[in-house]
C-alpha cells in the first residue's frame, strides 16, 4: 500500500519538472478596461455634472442638458391618463360633446309652494290675517269642497270658497303712493264740507285702502293698498316701521322740552310718548321728527301737552317708501311693493 503511494508522489514529481504543482490562479471575471481610441471618446456624451459642482463651491449649471429616455411605445387604443391637478386634453381629431339645452328657469323645478289660508284670505279679501283668522273661525270655509280650519294650506289651483260662494282668481294686488295735500281726510265719506282723498283718484281704486292716516291738516306721503297682508305689517306696532316728518312749531322749542320728548318720553293718556327729534336750520321751529308708532294724533298731542301748537305736519317717508318728487295731488301705482 505503501508503496503505491510512493510511486504516485513520484509520477507527480516527473510531470511538474521536478516541481509539486500550485493551485491554479483564478481567471477574474470581470471584464478587463479597454481604452477608448480619443476619436471614439470624443463621440460619446459626456455625463452631466451634478448642479452643486465641486464641493464647497457653488452650484454650476450642466454643460449639456440630461437626455430625456425615449418613451415606451404605447398599445394601440391606449390613452395616457392624465395626472392629479391636471386638465384632461381633448384630441383635436375627436368631435366635442354637444352641449346640452338649458331648460328655462321656470321648469328647472321652480314651483309655486302652498300658502297658509290666513295668508291666503288677507290677500284676496284685502284684510289682516288675524281678521283672516276671525273669518275662519266664524265662517264655513271651504277648500275643494272639504272644511278648512286655522293652519290649513292652499296648493296652487285650490278652489277656496266661504259660505259656498268661491273666492275670485288671485290678482295682482296694487299698491298706491300719494303726495296727500292739506285740506283731504283719509276716509271714504266726507266730513262735512271736507272731501276725501278718493276726490283725487280715478274711481278704479276707490276700492284701496288708508296703510294708516293722515288728518285733514296734514300733508305727505299716503299708502294705499288692497293687499290686506301689506297694510298689517304696516301699521301693526310690532313691525316698527319707521315714519318722518317735518313738523313746525308756533314757536321755538326748549332745550329742556327737547330732552324730555327724545330722551324721557311725554306722558299722555294712552301711554308716554318718545320721538326723535333733529333741528331742521338755525331756528328751533321746524324739526325732522321720526317715530315708529301709529298712534292717533301722537305727534300734536305729544307737543301740546308740553304748550306747544303744531302749525305744519308734512311726512316725509313710511319704511322704506319716500314722498320723492310727487307734488301735492300726484300718485304713483306699483303692482310689486
Amino acid at each position: 500500500m505503501l508503496n503505491d503511494i510512493d510511486d504516485i508522489k513520484a509520477t507527480i514529481t516527473n510531470l511538474a519538472g521536478g516541481q509539486v504543482p500550485q493551485r491554479p490562479t483564478r481567471v477574474p471575471t470581470r471584464p478587463v478596461h479597454t481604452p477608448v481610441p480619443q476619436r471614439a471618446r470624443e463621440a460619446t456624451p459626456e455625463r452631466p455634472q451634478s448642479p452643486q459642482g465641486e464641493l464647497g463651491g457653488e452650484p454650476q449649471a450642466p454643460n449639456t442638458p440630461p437626455e430625456q429616455p425615449s418613451p415606451r411605445p404605447r398599445p394601440a387604443g391606449k390613452t395616457k391618463r392624465p395626472g392629479p391637478g391636471s386638465a384632461p386634453k381633448h384630441s383635436a381629431a375627436a368631435p366635442r360633446p354637444a352641449a346640452q339645452p338649458v331648460a328655462p328657469q321656470s321648469q328647472q323645478g321652480a314651483s309655486t309652494p302652498p300658502e297658509r289660508l290666513n295668508k291666503y284670505l288677507a290677500f284676496h279679501l284685502g284684510v289682516s290675517r288675524r281678521q283672516a283668522d276671525d273669518i275662519i273661525t266664524k265662517k264655513p270655509i271651504t277648500i275643494n269642497g272639504q272644511p278648512a280650519q286655522i293652519g290649513a294650506r292652499v296648493q296652487p289651483g285650490d278652489t277656496v270658497a266661504i259660505n259656498g260662494q268661491p273666492i275670485g282668481q288671485r290678482k295682482r294686488p296694487t299698491y298706491l303712493y300719494m303726495h296727500k295735500p292739506t285740506g283731504y281726510v283719509c276716509s271714504r265719506k266726507r266730513q262735512g264740507d271736507t272731501p276725501t282723498i278718493f276726490a283725487l283718484l280715478p274711481r278704479k281704486y276707490h276700492n284701496l285702502k288708508p296703510v294708516g292716516r293722515l288728518d285733514a291738516n296734514s300733508s305727505g306721503l299716503l299708502l294705499l293698498t288692497d293687499d290686506g297682508d301689506f297694510a298689517f305689517r304696516h301699521t301693526h306696532p310690532k313691525f316698527h316701521k319707521t315714519k318722518q316728518y317735518v313738523v313746525t312749531l308756533n314757536m321755538a322749542l326748549q332745550p329742556l322740552h327737547q330732552q324730555m320728548i327724545a330722551d324721557y318720553g311725554v306722558a299722555l293718556e294712552d301711554g308716554p310718548s318718545r320721538l326723535g327729534l333733529t333741528r331742521l336750520g338755525d331756528s328751533r321751529v321746524r324739526w325732522n321728527v321720526t317715530m315708529a308708532e301709529g298712534r292717533n294724533r301722537q305727534i300734536r298731542r305729544t307737543f301740546a301737552a308740553l304748550g306747544y301748537t303744531v302749525i305744519g305736519l308734512h311726512r316725509t317717508s313710511f319704511g322704506r317708501y319716500s314722498l320723492g318728487r310727487l307734488k301735492p295731488g300726484q300718485f304713483t301705482v306699483s303692482h310689486t311693493p
